[in-house]
């Protein structure tokens, strides 16, 4: 934090998430020691021997995210003319690069891209990274697959590629590309002949692990160019039992921070019974609340395709109000206070 240096004040104070510090004569604030995407609060103020200034405005800001994961499960399909990648949704990325050929460099924000206006039977590289404010990820393995060759048929291409997976099975379909044709499927570099079945079960996998496909239609003769190339990985095991980690309480406000968790790409908070969905921040803030009072949380992660199980409930109080008294040492002072409605004082 940085701000201008105001001529009447011999020092300032910036109260920084409800605690208040005395900053000297310095207009630079540093905050360290923060984790990645969670929110916090400053204002500012100058003191002099007259007393103390007004609160600047509240600044809320909100610390980078992690790094993106690289995205996982590229999946490539080719016709004559054009080329079609799609891969599954990385944890913590706002847009995507696609790498061509080695050459050129494509971002878009979907987790799919096609490559028109390109050459019959023409091989084409790509590769794809993730990428948010703070950085990118590492790039995942090259993918490299061929347009299909112009033979005057529309019926040597493979077309709406299906891949369902689980922990321990990857399942691929396709349409049939004509009456009567068969197809080779590569297997992690085995060739197998699939016959005329458009599906293929690959089962007895473990989770978390990629294996390599590509596709193609049979010819007795010569070989076809591959049609369709994927690396595709079964789904890891459930994700952990999410973590509150720590919180902070003002008389007005609560604050909670969790463990982030391996492969999440939001989060469920209940509080006080209410559910708040698709939450993206590894922390939240429970303001607008009353001095004293108790409220309940627990969290919980979501994959693409699974949730964890809740944290333990946690029970946090705001605390009672505060009052700050400027003085001298040994300085003699009356201190009134006037309650309304109180209830329960012990004495």
């Amino acid at each position: 934090m940085e701000w201008e240096r105001n001529e009447k004040a011999d020092r300032y104070e910036i109260e920084v998430d409800g605690f208040i510090y005395n900053n000297g004569i310095s207009t630079i604030y540093l905050h360290e020691g923060l984790v990645p995407l969670t929110t916090h609060k400053y204002r500012i103020r100058g003191v002099n021997s007259g007393g103390t200034g007004e609160w600047s405005q509240i600044f809320s800001v909100t610390t980078y995210p992690y790094e993106p994961h690289i995205p996982e499960n590229v999946m490539a399909a080719a016709d004559k003319t054009e080329i079609t990648l799609t891969w599954y949704i990385a944890s913590y990325a706002t847009s995507y690069e696609i790498e061509i050929d080695g050459t050129s460099l494509v971002e878009v924000e979907e987790p799919s891209y096609k490559h028109d206006g390109l050459q019959p039977g023409t091989n084409h590289t790509y590769r794809v990274r993730s990428k948010n404010i703070t950085g990118v990820s590492e790039w995942t393995s090259p993918v490299t697959i061929s347009t299909s060759l112009d033979t005057g048929s529309a019926e040597t291409a493979i077309t709406n590629v299906a891949a369902v997976v689980t922990t321990d099975s990857i399942v691929l379909s396709w349409d049939a590309g004509a009456f009567f044709c068969e197809y080779e499927i590569e297997v992690d570099g085995l060739l197998l002949d699939n016959g005329s079945n458009t599906v293929f079960a690959h089962t007895g996998l473990a989770p978390g692990t990629y294996h390599d496909y590509k596709i193609r239609l049979k010819n007795t003769e010569i070989p076809n160019d591959w049609c369709v190339v994927l690396t595709v990985s079964t789904l890891p095991e459930p994700p952990d039992r999410t973590i509150i980690s720590d919180y902070y309480a003002t008389n007005n406000s609560i604050q909670i921070w969790w463990e982030p968790v391996d492969g999440a790409v939001s989060y469920d908070i209940e509080v006080d019974g209410v559910l708040l969905a698709n939450v993206s921040d590894i922390t939240y803030i429970h303001d607008a609340l009353l001095p004293g009072t108790a409220h309940q949380y627990r969290v919980r992660a979501r994959t693409l395709l699974d949730v964890s199980p809740w944290s333990e409930l946690l029970e946090i109080a705001t605390s009672t109000t505060t009052f700050e008294v400027q003085c001298a040492a040994g300085e003699e002072f009356d201190y009134t206070l006037l309650a309304i409605n109180v209830q329960d004082f012990p004495g």
